[in-house]
């Protein structure tokens, strides 16, 4: 769509259904409104929410009033029922303290106070924007097909596998003998959380009778670190199942499965839902990038990047700027960095050094052979004694047979 100067501009973002209308008027779309208008602060949905619970200048308060109130002041309390209303007893008092405050602001005139104007305008615009996002997006609509959620869950359903699980108890001993002897015991009837808690040499499972962490694939036993050999054992187990003693790394064990789920793939159904919420803020995030980038150019949005370093360089003194130009690796950056210490510090101690770089740089990574020439001979002009005379001074003679000698003007000092 064509941007005509002194006509109407119309800008539609596809995807959402969106019509952003700017009128041109010198080419420009023009400034929003900044008015405030009367709030409504009623709501027809709560019972008693029209009730008047206090005056201010013959202005009425009302319940749903107080209700707004608590909404922005104490968003995770309860919104509805007898707490809120209770609730709204204490707020009514800031409230009323508030709007006789806002009284007397506006007979001072403190409403033309320059921090408040832009405080009002920063919230005013944050709110705003955050209201308008909220509204497209539930304008855009975006409900994935059944064929797409159905083909997202073919495509990655290994994520949607359920690894197998045990719950298991345990028993862990110095010695084959002493697992053996244990296990005598068990087979004589003696209670496994018992016979744990007396001769587990693993004090904090025996605490608990031998109950271990539910074991899966990744052999985490818990306090115990991966054990794989532990794991094996236990996820080849079945519920009721007790072992034969057993060695690992840890020692002799004697194990008991209580519970056991096998591995499995999560059906179609049972994560329908989720994926559609996946796939719904998916496509969301691109439709809003859409959304924006349209805005962007159907307000004509400029960028400028060099105006952003320069507020960051102003921010610093000399050494602050050095030491961060020396690690910059955005080679084009770095080069405005040295330039702006040159600049701005003319009795700065980095100066040299910044000089060989600005030379250096304009040489290596941006081409300006001139340019280069001209900042290495300041640079030995000006401190031919110093330790980078000899590399600028290699540079210098580089260019030069490559470029052969400038006349006076090109080779002047930076």
């Amino acid at each position: 769509m064509e941007r005509t100067s002194r006509s109407p501009v119309a800008v539609t973002a596809r995807w959402w259904g969106l019509a952003v209308v700017c009128l041109a008027i010198g080419g420009c779309c023009p400034e929003p409104s900044r008015e405030l208008p009367e709030a409504d602060f009623s709501d027809p949905n709560l019972p008693g929410g029209d009730l008047v619970v206090a005056e201010i200048d013959g202005k009425p308060i009302t319940a749903s009033h107080l209700k707004h109130k608590i909404r922005v002041m104490l968003p995770a309390f309860p919104q509805t029922g007898p707490e809120m209303a209770l609730q709204a007893r204490s707020v009514l008092d800031r409230v009323i303290t508030e709007q006789c405050m806002v009284r007397l602001a506006e007979l001072e005139g403190y409403q033309k106070d320059p921090e408040y104007l832009r405080m009002i305008n920063l919230y005013r615009d944050g709110l705003l924007a955050n209201r308008a996002l909220s509204f497209e997006t539930r304008r855009a609509n975006v409900n994935p097909s059944q064929d797409a959620t159905r083909e997202h869950y073919d495509e990655n359903r290994e994520r949607f596998y359920v690894k197998p699980r045990a719950e298991y108890y345990h028993m862990l001993f110095a010695s084959e003998a002493d697992a053996r002897q244990a296990h005598r015991r068990l087979q004589a009837g003696e209670a496994f959380e018992d016979l744990a808690t007396e001769l587990s040499i693993d004090e904090v499972s025996a605490k608990r009778g031998g109950k271990m962490p539910a074991m899966d694939t990744y052999h985490n036993a818990g306090h115990l670190g991966k054990v794989p050999r532990l794991g094996e054992r236990v996820l080849a187990m079945r519920p009721g199942d007790v072992s034969e003693p057993f060695e690992t790394s840890k020692g002799w064990h004697i194990v008991r499965v209580d519970r056991y789920r096998e591995g499995h793939y999560k059906t179609f159904e049972e994560v329908r839902e989720d994926i559609a919420r996946k796939l719904r803020m998916a496509q969301g995030g691109r439709k809003q990038g859409e959304m924006l980038d349209s805005l962007r150019q159907a307000y004509s949005v400029k960028v400028y990047p060099e105006a952003l370093d320069e507020f960051y360089f102003y921010q610093m003194d000399d050494t602050g700027l050095f030491e961060v130009a020396q690690k910059e690796m955005d080679k084009p950056r770095q080069l405005r960095m040295y330039e702006w210490i040159l600049d701005h510090y003319p009795g700065s101690r980095f100066n040299a050094e910044s000089l060989f770089m600005v030379g250096y740089l304009r040489a290596e990574e941006t081409a300006d052979t001139l340019g280069a020439l001209r900042a290495l001979g300041e640079f030995l002009e000006t401190y031919p004694e110093h330790e980078m005379a000899s590399s600028a001074q290699s540079i210098y003679a580089a260019i030069r047979a490559v470029v052969g000698q400038p006349d006076e003007s090109e080779a002047a000092p930076r």
